[in-house]
């Protein structure tokens, strides 16, 4: 039988963390678990207790942020196959069944499912919009860290995950990048496979977008806010939701802003 470590990067975790353990548990065998770790980022809450409280391990993050927590994890990876997941996501029901088959597969390295917000339903539909324009195209962005699972060899030789300041997004569109250099070794995504993104709301996710906007262009992010009232429109035609119209624009917006900070 094929046993698994378990990783989960965290910091004051605790608003989602009670569901998102449990849902592991529902979805993710116990009997195939090696180790379940959790890398806490000096949290302020109760998210160690949490964690334990689920018979996670937890262990502190040798430095700040989700590159040095995950490479912190990997440190203590014993298994052949590893799982990752992040302290804001619901795993798909369908995800143990999916997703670790894919890596059965000699040329795959790292599989990984999607995932789409909970609330509300207009940020669900700009997302699925998203999404259904990545699969089209092949984009990089639909690969995420937490839903995944990797093959642990390819990973340290690959020098474990991008080396990331805390600041900056983007570890898995390095970590895709470093992979591609690779011609032998793939990243499949099974677009199928949807887990929950838990979202507090609009500002929420005006906060991530601010802060994935740091790791990218100026200028090419300028572009996209340009044309994104039009895109907004389109979503809302499609997607049947006019919110969209109004609020793609704003999420463009606060993208160029972490952008022109970076």
């Amino acid at each position: 039988m094929t046993k698994y470590d378990v990783l989960l990067w965290s910091k004051n975790g605790s608003a989602n963390l009670p569901r998102v353990l449990k849902r592991f548990d529902e979805v993710v065998p116990e009997k195939i678990i090696n180790q379940k770790i959790l890398i806490d980022d000096c949290s302020k809450d109760n998210t160690r207790e949490i964690a334990r409280a689920h018979n996670w391990r937890v262990v502190t993050n040798r430095g700040h942020g989700i590159s040095e927590g995950a490479n912190t994890g990997l440190e203590f990876v014993e298994t052949k196959t590893f799982i990752s997941i992040e302290q804001d996501i619901l795993l798909s029901r369908e995800w143990f069944r999916k997703i670790p088959p894919l890596l059965k597969r000699k040329n795959v390295a790292i599989a990984s499912g999607v995932r789409l917000p909970n609330s509300p339903a207009y940020l669900r539909r700009i997302q699925e919009f998203t999404l259904e324009r990545y699969r089209k195209h092949g984009r990089t962005l639909a690969r995420t860290l937490d839903n995944t699972i990797y093959k642990t060899s390819i990973i340290k030789d690959l020098g474990g995950f991008p080396k990331l300041p805390p600041s900056r997004a983007g570890v898995d569109r390095e970590l895709y990048r470093s992979l591609s250099e690779r011609r032998d070794m793939r990243w499949r995504v099974d677009f199928s496979v949807i887990s929950t993104h838990l979202r507090a709301g609009l500002r929420d996710e005006l906060n991530h977008y601010y802060w994935y906007g740091k790791d990218n262009n100026p200028k090419k992010s300028l572009r996209i806010l340009a044309t994104s009232p039009l895109m907004g429109l389109t979503i809302a035609l499609k997607k049947r939701s006019p919110e969209s119209f109004f609020v793609y624009p704003l999420m463009r917006f606060q993208f160029l802003r972490g952008a022109l900070e970076k």
